[in-house]
């Protein structure tokens, strides 16, 4: 079970409203979301000048399983939102990593296929125009496998997330980062033994 707790801190100048998850009956997992969580708000709150506040929302928690977005939001010369995905194991609080999620022999179809939505994501945004090297690097862009680590669970399947990370001055037009496997496309992808597994034994349609 996990619910919201509340608390004010001071962080930096200012004293925001903190939400923070806590767990019942998983003292290991409330460890581990408690340093990712502390850590990202120290982080965030350093680079940003300032934090508005800090919240958290829940995608998954099921199957011993907790998948879970921590969301910050700052000033400093611009407004700023930054966000930290986190996937554990509930009994242990170790993170989900790829190599225990997939299939070793089937990562680089994975690839493929993350690569083809993030191409056309980028095909679709608007044209950087004056901003020569970032769109060099946004038609360069590609998920490699260091980047399978960013995704977060959905009961219908995995959303993958892309950081372009545009700064604040074109941030409109940076391309769709957010990427859709469904779970009946997924089970393909999913070790048979790993924590996963319930996506190959009972994948879900999307809604």
């Amino acid at each position: 079970m996990i619910a919201a707790g509340c608390h004010e801190k001071t962080y930096w100048r200012c004293r925001p409203r903190v939400h923070v998850p806590v767990l019942t009956g998983a003292p290991l997992a409330q460890d581990r979301l408690e340093r990712i969580f502390e850590q990202f708000v120290q982080i965030s709150d350093q680079s940003n000048c300032g934090l508005v506040s800090a919240d958290f929302s829940v995608h998954y928690n099921a199957d011993g399983i907790l998948s879970l977005t921590f969301q910050v939001e700052g000033w400093g010369a611009h407004p700023s939102y930054s966000v930290e995905h986190v996937n554990l194991e509930i009994d242990t609080g170790e993170p989900l990593r790829f190599e225990s999620v997939f299939r070793a022999g089937r990562l680089d179809g994975l690839l493929e296929l993350l690569n083809a939505q993030l191409r056309k994501a980028v095909a679709k945004a608007p044209p950087l125009e004056g901003w020569d090297s970032l769109a060099a690097e946004t038609q360069a862009a590609r998920f490699q496998r260091e980047h399978l680590n960013q995704f977060v669970v959905l009961p219908e399947g995995l959303l993958f997330y892309y950081r372009f990370d545009y700064p604040h001055a074109v941030r409109a037009i940076q391309p769709d980062d957010t990427y859709v496997i469904p779970s009946t496309t997924a089970a393909k992808f999913v070790s048979p033994t790993g924590p996963l597994e319930w996506m190959r034994s009972r994948p879900r349609p999307m809604r």
